[in-house]
């Protein structure tokens, strides 16, 4: 055989050979190569002397990349696969975007209209190696569990021809951190803004246990408008798995020199300090421009060493910084960077978060841990830190000494104001001191305990001093709030805003800020009531700026709140947006409120279902949250965002992260609450429904029935939330096959909304066709099919999800009248609809679901195998759990196979399946049906005795089943029995 390097076939039949070599063990590779085929005699010693360095362990520059890698590279040799208009799995490549040396880094979109974006795939290279799929594999496994504002988001994860594996993920068009300080002229406060970007981002990882290794410049990108994104998880480890060892044998080192920590080199227990240490490198270079070991980068081996041994240099002792410059990084960030660059990991920062926190106090103006605690520098932090305070007693005692006068009438008010102050001291020190806990606490004093008592005593102390009672009640009533109980108020605020009227006037700001408040709480109990409130009011703080900024800015998002109660969507929409761009230009757009109310607006599309804005409005106050919220967490505000971010995750077909999120958001409003508040239950919900969505219906169910207790219990009124728990309570039942219980959950519901009089065309229309499957599986499936055409018909024909739930609800009526033709013909011209690529994943899923168990009703396997597979596909990508709540694909699924004689395969599909029911409820007759289904999978594997088992199981539930096509299940397989 004659060959030549640069003949392409030699290279990819060179990789072929290396690649099955390779997933030999040592000893087995010599008899391998012994017995080549005589065509490939010729490659014998090119092969051998590959396979020799391999198994030295050696991490040296050849077998860094996958094996034969750097061979085909030279020679242009690539896969013909790999170019522009290509296709790879459901993607189209468009250009390339960057080459290493394990593969190849694409943009790309998406060819089967799923969903519309560009994404970024990596590839690698045609001879990957195993270990590269390994690695491709732990990369897309730490992604999947990292949903951060600052961490690139995995979308797809596949193989393609031949088995070679691929991630899609989010495309970041932006520049590394380095270059964007730079072209941006960022000044030393912004840098270290971009650089607390970093260290959420890295710190997120952390708590999710993956260590990221290889942290640089190229690998965190900053967009346009100043995000920071964490990008490559191709390195990072699992904390407490051992298989690094494994992985860079087989692909080489993990890391990049001028980031790399002296654990890296040595090749010591990679831990989080790890990552603080290439962190401390980032932050001198963000710093200074410059790397910390510029001098020794001339080779290797010089750099390893000056990592392991050298001096790490102040930033502020680089001499190409200016003055000013130096003068700003001595001492606190010298000191920083210093501990998080030590050389031994056990003297570093801990955690990221620990060096995170340090980079805050700095800013601050507090000490910082990092630098030695002396009284002179708790001092000059002090002085600084209260310049003005120090400026101004300097100023008093200045004019004291010179002996200047105060005014008779200047010092008669000030003796009034002071004396004012001493009597509102007074009357909150007796509080403190006063306070007994209430019968039952267990002996501890509770804030709603001081908070009970003040009000209280207000009208009892404070009668014949009506300024100190409104200004005392208005603190009050605020505090009440802070804690998530605002409903308990009402009468307090409505005594404080005749209080105040009657001391400062009707336009003045304590009046003001109490009529807001009192909207406020009235909104809960009537929102009508509380609308008119804020109608008389805006025309008041709508004016003289800036003065009236914030308290416009509250009104304006109050007001956008009651006018989403009462389903005016693009006015509500409007009076947002409006109190936004006031808080944007007055208060600042890193301001708590304009932060919070970003977030409000993306709970407010979310109410109407524009789930695309949700979540773009979620994400960006997500963003803005953790960037000044992130190091002190836990924070009521940043809680607030995370819930409407998981609320906006879930409605875009990521409820696992939805789950995720809210777990720990659930945790830290304990934390802060102390009790189950107001804003605790609302967490709980939004959990529960997150849950629902995911398929975890046993814990959802549980959860869900928590928080309705929960509301009941604290809220005395009918309120819009009690209809929403209500309809979170209805889904989980009928999710649950507790189908008596949710239609009667439903009456109550139309009964409430009957005393309300409104409630959102969304809930109205989902609950309709609620009722209808509900009716349905109780076998009144003419009053069910009644029911849907009734919501089809007023959701119209814009094409809302809505129109399509109701019309998916009408093929599984008509199915379950028999009629599954008709029931498929429905379901085609759904699917037909070019409005149905833009519906979630979940709901395509549940269509296609309902189409396959159509055709297979008529016994078409052949039509029914493309949607049940593309069903499972779906719900899978829509983060759902093989669980009751895609029953029908799963059953769908086992039944194709269990006709092709896949038995085990339909077995397997429909575990847990059954385990869910189990779990759910184990009474309903769709458990029946799953376990009819698994004994007919058991029958086709050939184990006999089990499907007999399982068989036994069902019978009962499917003979009491109201369903017909369950009950003509067990008599068909009775018939079958007999004959």
């Amino acid at each position: 055989m004659t060959i030549t390097t640069s003949d392409p076939d030699h290279w990819r039949r060179v990789n072929a050979l290396l690649t099955a070599a390779l997933a030999l063990n040592i000893e087995e590779r010599e008899r391998w190569l012994a017995e080549l085929p005589e065509a490939d005699r010729a490659l014998e010693p090119m092969l051998r002397k590959m396979l020799a360095r391999s198994s030295t362990g050696i991490e040296d520059a050849f077998m860094s990349p996958p094996a034969a890698v750097n061979l085909m590279a030279q020679t242009g040799v690539e896969d013909e696969s790999e170019r522009p208009g290509a296709e790879i799995g459901p993607y189209r490549l468009i250009r390339e975007l960057g080459s290493g040396g394990m593969g190849r880094v694409w943009l790309a979109e998406r060819t089967d209209g799923a969903f519309q974006r560009l994404v970024a795939i990596k590839l690698p290279r045609t001879g990957w190696a195993r270990g590269v799929a390994e690695r491709l594999t732990q990369e897309r496994d730490a992604l999947a569990s990292l949903t951060h504002p600052n961490i690139a988001r995995l979308y797809d994860a596949g193989t393609i021809q031949g088995g070679r594996p691929y991630i899609a993920m989010e495309y970041v068009d932006g520049v590394p951190i380095t270059d964007y300080v730079k072209k941006h002229s960022y000044t030393l406060r912004q840098r270290l803004g971009l650089f607390q970007q970093v260290t959420s981002a890295v710190a997120f990882a952390h708590a999710s246990l993956i260590v990221h290794r290889d942290i640089k410049p190229q690998n965190i990108l900053v967009t346009s408008d100043s995000v920071v994104h964490l990008l490559d998880f191709g390195a990072a480890k699992l904390l407490g798995r051992d298989d690094e060892g494994h992985l860079t044998r087989l692909v080489g080192g993990v890391w990049s020199p001028d980031y790399a920590s002296p654990e890296q080199i040595r090749g010591d227990r990679i831990t989080v300090t790890t990552d603080v240490y290439s962190l401390g490198v980032l932050l001198f270079e963000i710093l200074t421009g410059q790397q910390p070991y510029k001098l020794q980068r001339r080779s290797a081996a010089a750099l390893e060493e000056a990592i392991l041994k050298a001096t790490v240099p102040r930033p502020s002792d680089l001499t190409a910084i200016d003055k000013s410059q130096r003068r700003l990084l001595r001492g606190d960030l010298d000191a920083i960077v210093a501990k998080a660059l030590h050389r031994d990991s056990a003297k570093r920062y801990a955690t990221v978060q620990a060096l995170a926190d340090d980079i805050a106090r700095h800013l601050a103006g507090e000490p910082v841990v990092a630098q030695l605690p002396t009284r002179s520098y708790l001092a000059r932090k002090f002085m600084r830190r209260h310049r003005l305070a120090v400026g101004a007693a300097a100023a008093v005692l200045v004019a004291l000494s010179s002996g200047a006068a105060i005014s008779i009438r200047q010092a008669q008010h000030a003796r009034q104001e002071a004396a004012r102050a001493a009597r509102v001291t007074a009357f909150v020190s007796s509080i403190l001191t006063q306070a007994k806990p209430k019968e039952g606490v267990g002996g501890t004093v509770t804030a709603m305990d001081l908070l009970d008592v003040a009000a209280a005593r207000l009208d009892r102390e404070l009668a014949t001093d009506p300024a100190e009672a409104a200004e005392l009640g208005l603190i009050i009533a605020k505090s009440y709030d802070n804690l998530g109980y605002t409903i308990q108020t009402e009468p307090l605020l409505r005594s404080t805003v005749r209080r105040a009227e009657q001391a400062f006037g009707p336009t003045a700001g304590t009046t003001l800020d109490a009529r807001i408040e009192l909207a406020r709480t009235v909104t809960w109990r009537e929102p009508r009531e509380a609308l008119a409130m804020l109608e008389s009011l805006l025309p008041l703080v709508t004016t003289d700026f800036p003065r009236n900024a914030e308290r416009a800015a509250d009104a304006l998002a109050l007001h956008s709140f009651v006018l989403a109660k009462l389903n005016a969507r693009v006015e509500s929409y409007a009076a947002l947006q409006r109190s936004i761009a006031i808080s944007e230009r007055y208060l600042g757009p890193s301001d708590e409120q304009t932060i919070r109310r970003i977030g409000l607006l993306s709970n407010t599309y979310g109410r109407f279902g524009d789930r695309k804005l949700q979540l773009e409005q979620a994400t960006l106050a997500l963003q803005r949250g953790i960037a000044v919220f992130g190091a002190q967490r836990p924070h009521n505000t940043l809680i607030s965002i995370e819930r409407w971010y998981a609320d906006a995750l879930r409605e875009n077909d990521r409820p696992g992260e939805a789950v995720f999120i809210l777990r720990r958001v659930l945790s830290d409003q304990l934390k802060l609450d102390g009790a189950m508040t107001l804003r605790g239950r609302n967490a709980e919900i939004q959990l529960g429904n997150a849950l629902l969505r995911a398929g975890k219906a046993g814990e959802a169910l549980a959860t869900i029935r928590e928080a309705v207790a929960l509301e009941k219990q604290q809220n005395p009124a009918e309120t819009d939330d009690r209809r929403g728990f209500s309809e979170s309570l209805a889904s989980a039942l009928a999710l649950g096959g507790y189908m008596r219980e949710a239609l009667a959950e439903d009456e109550r519901i139309d009964q409430l909304v009957s005393r309300l009089g409104v409630e959102p065309p969304r809930a109205k229309l989902g609950r309709m066709i609620r009722h209808a499957r509900l009716l349905a599986l109780e076998g009144k499936t003419n009053k069910a099919l009644q029911l849907s055409v009734a919501a089809e018909q007023q959701a119209g024909s814009s094409g809302a999800e809505q129109w399509f739930q109701a019309r998916l609800a009408e093929g599984f009526i008509k199915r379950l009248q028999g009629d599954s033709a008709a029931a498929a013909r429905l379901l085609q011209s759904l699917m037909g609809d070019p409005r149905f690529a833009t519906q979630s994943l979940a709901l395509q899923s549940d269509i296609n679901a309902e189409l396959g168990l159509a055709w297979l009703e008529q016994g078409n396997i052949t039509a029914a195998t493309k949607p049940v597979l593309q069903c499972d596909d779906l719900f899978r990508r829509a983060q759902i759990d093989p669980s009751v709540r895609v029953a029908g694909c799963l059953v769908g699924v086992a039944r194709v196979d269990i006709d092709a004689g896949r038995g085990k395969e339909a077995a397997r599909t429909l575990a847990p399946l059954v385990a869910s029911w189990q779990a759910v409820n184990p009474d309903s007759p769709s458990f029946g049906e799953s376990l009819y289904w698994l004994s007919r999978a058991q029958e086709a594997s050939g184990d006999r005795t089990a499907a007999d088992q399982t068989l036994r199981r069902a019978e009962p539930l499917l003979t009491a089943a109201r369903q017909e096509n369950l009950r003509r299940l067990i008599s068909s397989r009775r018939n079958t029995a007999s004959n």
